[in-house]
C-alpha cells in the first residue's frame, strides 16, 4: 500500500507539472501582426426568392504578439482589415475599382476590439469578413488582404487562392 501511495504521489506530481507547463502565457517578441487565408464559405441565393443575393464569408487566420488587434468601434472609425478585390478577366487578375473613384475602401472593414484580448500578450484567431454578393465581371476572383493593429503596424500582405463562383 505504501509503495502504491509513492507510486501515486510521483504521478500526481508528475501530471501537476505537465498541467502547468501548459499554462504558460505565449510571447513572441513580432511587433505586426501576421496574417493567412484560412477559408471561404459561398451561400447561394433561394431561387425561389427575387430579392435574394449570393454571398461570400472569407476567413483570415491571425496572431498578434502584442494583442492590439481589433479597434473600439464606438470611438475609432478606422478601417482596419484592408481587403482588396481581383477579377481574373482575359486571362490577368484586375484589381476591382468601384464606379465611384472617391470610394477606395469597398471591401475595407473594422475588426472589432475583443473583450478577450490582453494587451501585451500573444493572440490567434480568426477573422470572419462577410463580403455579400461581390460577383461583378468574372466568375473567378481572389482577394489581397492586410490587418493593421492599434499601433499602426502592417501585417504580411496575403493573396488568397482564387474562387471560382459555381454556375
Amino acid at each position: 500500500m505504501n509503495g502504491m501511495l509513492k507510486v501515486g504521489s510521483k504521478l500526481l506530481a508528475l501530471i501537476t507539472i505537465l498541467a502547468l507547463s501548459q499554462c504558460r502565457i505565449d510571447k513572441c517578441e513580432e511587433e505586426a501582426p501576421s496574417i493567412e487565408f484560412y477559408k471561404y464559405a459561398y451561400f447561394a441565393a433561394d431561387p425561389g426568392d427575387p430579392f435574394a443575393a449570393d454571398s461570400l464569408v472569407l476567413y483570415t487566420q491571425f496572431v498578434d504578439c502584442q494583442g492590439d488587434v481589433g479597434l473600439n468601434g464606438s470611438t475609432d472609425t478606422t478601417k482596419n482589415l484592408r481587403t482588396y478585390l481581383y477579377e481574373f478577366i482575359d486571362g490577368e487578375w484586375k484589381r476591382f475599382e468601384h464606379a465611384n473613384p472617391r470610394d477606395t475602401v469597398l471591401f475595407f472593414s473594422q475588426v472589432p476590439k475583443s473583450n478577450k484580448l490582453v494587451e501585451d500578450q500573444k493572440a490567434e484567431g480568426i477573422i470572419e469578413q462577410s463580403l455579400g454578393s461581390i460577383r461583378q465581371n468574372s466568375d473567378t476572383i481572389r482577394f489581397e488582404v492586410q490587418l493593421i493593429d492599434r499601433a499602426g503596424n502592417r501585417s504580411n500582405k496575403i493573396t488568397t487562392p482564387e474562387f471560382v463562383f459555381p454556375n
